[in-house]
């Protein structure tokens, strides 16, 4: 009994560290890799916004059953994959390779930059954990989709 209490109270001591550790992340490392939609994080996500919030329930109802589906079977086929120096966007079977490079990030964000010139753009990348991420490309509109590491 003795020693099962000192095992519990070394895992209460370590606790904050382990959580602690799980919080700390590289996003410059992390985010390389492939990242698919997380349907239920998205929907969780959605639900919670004031968008849905101000919808009525007949177009909460409406948007449900028939918005929503068609939005997810649009995204559902798309992966993206980042490697330091390149995006490789998936939808269904076509990949377009885009050349892109690190340019900075803070705190849990890291930003791509990707092409150069006037026609370039960015997408700043925010971890909500070290397996999910919300990719926004900065123009400021809402944007629900949460993705998640592929495989896990």
């Amino acid at each position: 009994m003795k020693a099962l209490t000192q095992c519990l109270l070394i895992f209460l001591l370590a606790l904050p560290a382990v959580l602690a550790a799980e919080d700390t992340i590289d996003p410059a490392k992390a985010i390389i890799g492939t990242w698919v939609l997380d349907e239920e994080a998205t929907w969780a996500r959605f639900r919670q916004s004031d968008a849905w919030k101000s919808m009525t329930p007949e177009q909460q109802l409406e948007f449900r059953t028939t918005v929503w589906p068609k939005a997810q079977a649009a995204i559902l086929s798309t992966a993206y994959r980042f490697h330091p120096d390149e995006i490789i966007v998936v939808v269904k079977d076509k990949q377009t390779i885009m050349p892109a490079m690190q340019t900075g990030g803070e705190g849990r964000t890291v930003t791509y930059q990707i092409g150069t010139g006037p026609r370039s753009s960015k997408l700043i990348m925010t971890f909500i954990n070290p397996n999910l991420i919300i990719i926004d490309t900065g123009g400021g509109q809402p944007n629900y989709y949460v993705w998640k590491r592929q495989g896990k």
